[in-house]
């Protein structure tokens, strides 16, 4: 059984988490809501495809998303998205969850 390449799981986590939000599943918006992943996912991908933080603190709109962004200022890209798929791991298996209750 071959693994598989670390840039295709980051990439197949990307697509699922875009597939999710496009179809607007109603467990993706309760678990990711509730558990305010949204913003660490915004600031693991930018991490992941850009690295560090190269924009100024916004004084109020966007703070948040700049927030996570920077607080992840010294990892290194492939660390970014090592968490980044470990983090959508952990979204696919909450999702499966509430869905077997539903």
């Amino acid at each position: 059984m071959q693994a598989i390449n670390p840039e295709d799981e980051f990439d197949q986590a990307v697509d699922y988490i875009t597939d999710l939000e496009e179809q607007k599943n109603g467990a993706f918006q309760k678990i990711v809501t509730k558990t305010t992943h949204k913003n660490s996912l915004y600031g693991l991908y930018k991490q992941s495809t850009i690295g560090d933080c190269n924009c100024r603190k916004p004084f109020i709109f966007g703070r948040a998303k700049w927030d996570s962004w920077n607080s992840h200022r010294g990892l290194s890209k492939p660390d970014a998205k090592i968490k980044y798929v470990d983090l959508v791991r952990q979204i696919r298996f909450s999702i499966e969850q509430e869905q077997r209750r539903a």
